[in-house]
Order: C-alpha cells, then structure tokens, then sequence
C-alpha cells in the first residue's frame, strides 16, 4: 500500500459512518445513481471529444461538465449547512 493511499484511508476512515448514514437516507441512493449516470455521460462525451475532435462532443462536454460541477456545488452547500445546523 502507497503512502498516499495510507493517507487517505486513514484520512477518511472515520467519516465511513458518515457516508454509509447519508447514502442511507431517503432518495440518497437514487440521488447518488442519477449523478452517476450523469458523470458517466460526460466521461463518454470527452473521451468522443478526443477521438473525433468534434465541436459538437466538444460542446456536450462542457455542458456536462457545467451540470456535475453545479451538483457538486450544491451538494457541498447543503453539506455545510446540514453540518453547521448540528454543531452545539
């Protein structure tokens, strides 16, 4: 096992709670499906992009890529939010 890989397991070992919880939470997992879906569209769409160097793959990247950034975006604010709602 790498160092880097010491390091993040180590790293995340304690929130595996956590995440297992939230996964588990109503509409969790479709939620989670849907946004893998999504990545797997826009991994598609680059890897045509490089292939074919068509304007249009080039065009359906960036939006995709605009789609999972404004996901992630949003899952991190409601994130903190939820977690700020918690503190004592």
């Amino acid at each position: 096992m790498t160092k880097l890989n010491q390091y993040l397991q180590s790293a995340f070992a304690d929130k595996a709670g956590e995440i297992e919880a939230a996964i588990k939470k109503e509409g969790a997992q479709e939620y989670l499906k849907g946004f893998c879906t999504l990545v797997e569209q826009m991994r598609d769409a680059q890897k045509n992009y490089f292939k074919t160097r068509s304007k249009g793959w080039l065009v359906r990247a960036k939006e995709l890529e605009k789609q999972v950034d404004d996901l992630v975006h949003q899952f991190k604010k409601n994130t903190t939010l939820q977690t700020q709602d918690h503190e004592i």
